[in-house]
């Protein structure tokens, strides 16, 4: 693993444990806006891309034509 993926990866802990907690204190704020269903897999689906080529696996986006009110960070910070 390269030392920026390395560093990624930490970064990613760190704010997943930062997370865990403000919720544990009721202090997390969620940031909602509309995405599509769509948009959200697609963002994830790039995301993974790396990881997925290197073992060998494809992604296929079948998402129905909604939107959503959520937050999108928090979603991606879930699927990824």
């Amino acid at each position: 693993m390269s030392p920026s993926a390395t560093a990624t990866v930490w970064f990613t802990l760190v704010n997943d444990i930062l997370d865990f907690e403000r919720i544990g204190s009721g202090k997390l704020r969620l940031e909602t806006s509309e995405i599509s269903a769509f948009d959200i897999l697609r963002r994830a689906s790039d995301l993974q891309q790396a990881s997925a080529q290197r073992a060998g696996l494809t992604f296929r986006i079948d998402a129905q034509p909604i939107h959503l009110r959520v937050d999108s960070e928090r979603i991606l910070q879930t699927l990824s």
